[in-house]
């Protein structure tokens, strides 16, 4: 596969999500030649494309009407066919973001991390 994603639920050893491709889950297979256009949809979206398609890109996916209810543990993979490397000098690294929702007067569990370290990340090393 190029992309599927798969998530684990509550220590599952197999996923019970195992997707077709990236393209297909974040909803951008229609763009994925050129002219590379940009769109937005209420749970999907792909704000930022290079002109070239080689490039930073940005989707999203929000899990709004299709959530993934777990009790334990819940982890979410995207393949990566080729690694980091996709030929020459192109690198695919991929970042990811998560919102939950925290009862009212709980503490966050996470530590702050300073602005400084939350940017610039994506360069090549």
């Amino acid at each position: 596969g190029e992309g599927d994603e798969k998530f684990f639920v509550d220590g599952e050893k197999f996923p019970s999500t195992f997707g077709t491709g990236s393209e297909d889950y974040i909803g951008y297979a229609w763009s994925a030649e050129p002219p590379f256009p940009t769109f937005d949809s209420a749970f999907a979206c792909q704000p930022h494309v290079a002109f070239d398609g080689n490039g930073h890109t940005s989707v999203n996916r929000f899990h709004i009407c299709d959530n993934v209810p777990f009790t334990t543990s819940f982890e979410g993979v995207l393949e990566k066919y080729k690694g980091n490397r996709w030929g020459g000098e192109n690198y695919c690294l991929y970042d990811t973001i998560s919102y939950w929702y925290q009862k009212a007067g709980q503490e966050d569990p996470y530590n702050y991390v300073p602005l400084g370290e939350r940017v610039g990340y994506y360069s090549i090393p």
